[in-house]
């Protein structure tokens, strides 16, 4: 460019004038390489915005998901925690039931659901009270419980007494009664 001067205007183009030249022409123009890694970081940076613009978008995606888990986890915590309780309950009636149960056995109940109909488990002490029940029932209904009966027999059966062991099973009782 600085030959061209020359050769346009000739010996007027001076260093100086060259230096001013340059000082104006750099106020008014860009070079092009500065005009190309201007261009270049502007499109980089419009990249970059554009970028993170997504993740931000993905990331409220994902924070309304998060809240939306936490929600959904407590709810299922609210619900695991009253079915707990339940079963929890439910276990502790199917206890009580049998330590019911186990006391009629032991007291000589004959049949479970005739005596049961007669207690009542409720009360602060249940255990206590049904055994003071079962006791309150053997002697107002003994029908009801095993024992010593007047003429020697237990339950429903009459005893053997030339039985080998003393002891018949259940069929061995039903053939005497048919043969009888």
């Amino acid at each position: 460019m600085i030959e061209f001067l020359k050769q346009t205007f000739g010996d007027a183009v001076t260093e100086e004038v060259i230096s001013q030249f340059k000082n104006e022409l750099g106020k008014k123009f860009v070079a092009k390489a500065d005009y190309n890694t201007k261009r270049d970081e502007l499109n980089s940076a419009r990249e970059t915005i554009s970028t993170l613009q997504s993740e931000a978008e993905e990331l409220k995606s994902r924070a309304a998901d998060a809240d939306r888990f936490e929600t959904d986890m407590t709810e299922l915590k609210k619900k695991y925690d009253e079915h707990i309780s339940i079963l929890n309950g439910e276990l502790e009636q199917v206890k009580l039931e049998n330590e019911i149960s186990g006391l009629i056995r032991k007291s000589g109940g004959k049949n479970e659901k005739a005596v049961r109909a007669l207690i009542n488990p409720d009360g602060e002490n249940t255990m206590v009270s049904v055994a003071q029940q079962l006791d309150l029932l053997k002697k107002s209904d003994p029908y009801l419980f095993d024992g010593p009966t007047p003429g020697g027999t237990k339950g429903n059966f009459p005893r053997n007494e030339s039985s080998p062991q003393g002891t018949l099973t259940y069929s061995q009782m039903m053939q005497l009664e048919a043969n009888r």
